[in-house]
């Protein structure tokens, strides 16, 4: 399903699955400017709509614990660094603690 007006880059169409008893819906995002001369720049609204619902889940393969908390400690370090080098010390507080 396609979005004229949705943001896109190199990494195609990106959904968002919601598991749930009957099984898993499935949410697109649509994207539009909002006012344009916002002083701080937020322009864009997002809408989430449901294009699927009760679709069956796939089982997912177990997780390996070991590598999964390798891969959240440099992503908390990798955000913990951005949010240093755009003065946002409260996130970078919470991300160094975590």
């Amino acid at each position: 399903m396609s979005t004229p007006n949705a943001p896109r880059g190199a990494d195609g169409l990106w959904v968002i699955e919601a598991i749930g008893p009957r099984g898993s819906a499935y949410w697109e995002a649509g994207w539009e400017v909002g006012d344009r001369t916002r002083a701080d720049r937020k322009i864009w609204h997002v809408t989430y709509r449901r294009i699927a619902r009760d679709q069956p889940t796939r089982a997912a393969a177990p997780d390996d614990l070991v590598s999964l908390k390798r891969e959240l400690d440099a992503a908390l370090i990798e955000i913990q660094e951005y949010a240093t080098a755009h003065g946002l010390e409260n996130f970078a507080t919470v991300f160094e603690r975590s």
